[in-house]
């Protein structure tokens, strides 16, 4: 169990790090692309910084173990709503439009500037 865990584990975070790496390129103009990508690593650094010291010092607090998946997901959800703008979600939507159907059937609506 605890070797499967390591591996899902592990896994995820393979997946994190490649989208971390591939979609300051997918989402921004290529004169952006390193403002874009260093933005992402400071907010994903920093955010692998804090929230586990947030939930030690929770459960520290509480003396519970569910504490620390209780605060972890408090946080990611805050940091999920606050740091992905509409626009960025748009984009997002627009890429995973395009890559499913091809650039001919887009939206017009994605076509518009910002």
């Amino acid at each position: 169990m605890i070797v499967a865990s390591a591996a899902l584990i592990g896994f995820a975070a393979a997946a994190i790090l490649i989208l971390v790496l591939a979609l300051p390129p997918l989402l921004s103009k290529p004169e952006d692309v390193p403002r874009m990508a260093a933005g992402m690593f400071t907010i994903s650094y920093s955010c692998a910084v804090v929230v586990p010291i947030v939930s030690g010092l929770a459960w520290d607090a509480t003396d519970v173990p569910a504490a620390l998946d209780l605060i972890h997901a408090i946080l990611e959800n805050v940091a999920h709503f606050t740091l992905c703008p509409s626009e960025l979600r748009r984009r997002c939507y627009a890429q995973r439009l395009i890559l499913s159907h091809g650039s001919s059937a887009c939206p017009s609506e994605l076509n518009q500037t910002s």
